[in-house]
């Protein structure tokens, strides 16, 4: 569900998805041709291209200089995306070679392909940002950065994979990854004064009322291309990026009225050509619904609130039931996001039926504009196809609002690092003491203990410690510090 809703808000359109790859292109362009001279990646093995490849081996990159320890790879099995989470990074003792594995085998019988992501900066608030490969130095790598190799049958990952998820109170739960099919329709709306709420600011193909068919396909499965049948009985093509698991429809409109009509509720078909690993043809029911626009109705206190004091956004009633499911999030004006109410399941998660949510004290700092978003999940079902493949249909609406705050704010504090700062795994753990909840503090990195200073983390105190976490330096000293934000 949030995987969706975060899709939609990043790109809710053919536009904004191709800006966001001719933007990453761009930024790979820049890279390459930087003054400074960037690394560049001397070898890899598996050879680029070679066949007849063992499942179970180890990919191993070589770079012409040391790098930072920190990686992003897109990992591709034929146009299925492999779970980067199930791949197990190693670095050389000189911070040049990178090991790549999966326990159990890569998929076999299947291309393999790799693309090494060089860091790029955030554009909040479409795109989160990559931390990928550099040197030392902060030079991003250069040349060559994707290619591939085919695995041989037998052996290697051919059964289901899963994963182990988390939500936001620490329950658990194991995941079946598997190929997705999903129809949605989202309404984005702004809420202006007391009594104005209004579709969010777009026209034409970047309208506030979006509709979305996609197909992800999970890796080993694999598809050329594919359509999907509307209601309508009207078939439409789906459109999808060289290297990428995903095919698609997007549309949108000026109006909710236009959109629904376009694409009313009902079943939608989708047939996929040059399938292997997923079903060729899975229909996909879409609810019909009534789409409600959301009211905060304290709108006007939410212009004035002071942040050392807790504050309630309240909302009008949304003629919706407790299986649906809202979400509050308020985030500053980089996109950050500093509270999100629980994840469904959770203690205090939100349902149809809630009209408020309580920001504790301190998390807003004084003298500040936030943007808050209370998201409403409409009509959604989800059906396991069979053992590769699942359904899932949605109507979503949100409304975005200022919140403000005055002045006040909890006391400073000056954070104490607590012991020595330990490794685990790829990351460098460091604990601190003194602070105070609700308070915001940050963790900085430097070369030299004078500074200058960098900025690596911030995070919000929710007690009298907290734990920030930071990638493994590589070669060199490196020191850190925690700061009152």
């Amino acid at each position: 569900m949030q995987t969706l809703l975060a899709f939609w808000t990043s790109a809710r359109t053919p536009s904004r998805l191709a800006l966001l790859l001719l933007t990453y292109a761009a930024l790979l362009g820049a890279a390459s041709a930087q003054e400074s001279g960037g690394p560049t990646l001397l070898s890899v093995k598996p050879e680029n291209g070679a066949t007849e490849v063992d499942p179970s081996v180890t990919v191993t990159f070589s770079f012409s200089a040391p790098m930072k320890r920190q990686q992003a790879i897109t990992w591709l099995a034929g146009t299925g995306m492999i779970d980067d989470k199930k791949v197990v990074y190693s670095w050389s003792a000189d911070s040049k070679v990178l090991s790549a594995s999966i326990p159990g085998g890569w998929p076999a019988n299947r291309e393999i392909q790799w693309i090494l992501m060089p860091t790029i900066e955030p554009l909040p608030p479409f795109f989160p940002g990559v931390t990928g490969f550099e040197d030392l130095e902060g030079n991003m790598l250069e040349g060559d950065t994707e290619g591939s190799f085919q695995t041989k049958t037998g052996g290697g990952g051919t059964g289901p994979r899963t994963e182990v998820v988390t939500n936001s109170c620490g329950q658990t739960f194991t995941n079946t990854l598997k190929s997705t099919f999903t129809v949605s329709r989202v309404a984005w709306y702004t809420q202006t004064g007391p009594d104005s709420v209004v579709p969010k600011a777009g026209s034409g193909e970047d309208g506030p009322f979006g509709f979305l068919a996609m197909v992800m396909l999970e890796a080993p499965a694999v598809a050329t291309n594919g359509t999907v049948r509307l209601p309508s009985g009207k078939t439409q093509p789906l459109m999808s990026f060289p290297m990428s698991p995903m095919l698609f429809l997007t549309d949108s409109a000026t109006n909710l009225n236009s959109l629904t009509t376009r694409f009313p509720a009902g079943t939608y078909g989708f047939t996929l050509q040059g399938a292997s690993g997923a079903p060729a043809s899975v229909d996909v029911s879409l609810t019909e619904v009534t789409i409600p626009v959301i009211r905060i109705l304290n709108y006007a206190a939410a212009q004035t609130v002071d942040g050392t004091k807790e504050f309630a956004v309240t909302w009008a009633p949304l003629g919706a039931t407790s299986k649906d499911l809202v979400s509050v999030d308020v985030r500053d004006a980089s996109g950050n996001v500093l509270i999100v109410s629980p994840d469904s399941g959770c203690p205090g998660a939100l349902d149809g039926t809630s009209t408020s949510f309580k920001i504790p004290a301190g998390v807003l700092k004084p003298g500040v504009s936030y943007i808050g978003h209370i998201g409403l999940t409409l009509g959604y079902s989800q059906t396991e196809v069979d053992a590769t493949s699942r359904s899932s249909s949605l109507t979503a609406t949100e409304t975005e609002f200022p919140v403000v705050t005055t002045g006040g704010g909890l006391p400073p504090a000056t954070p104490t690092v607590l012991g020595t700062p330990r490794i685990e795994g790829a990351s460098l753990v460091i604990g601190c003491t003194a602070t105070v909840s609700g308070r915001t503090y940050g963790l900085e990195s430097s070369t030299a203990p004078a500074g200058p200073w960098s900025g690596v983390t911030d995070k919000v105190a929710a007690g009298t410690s907290l734990q920030f976490e930071a990638p493994v330096p590589a070669l060199g000293s490196q020191f850190f510090r925690v700061v009152d934000r």
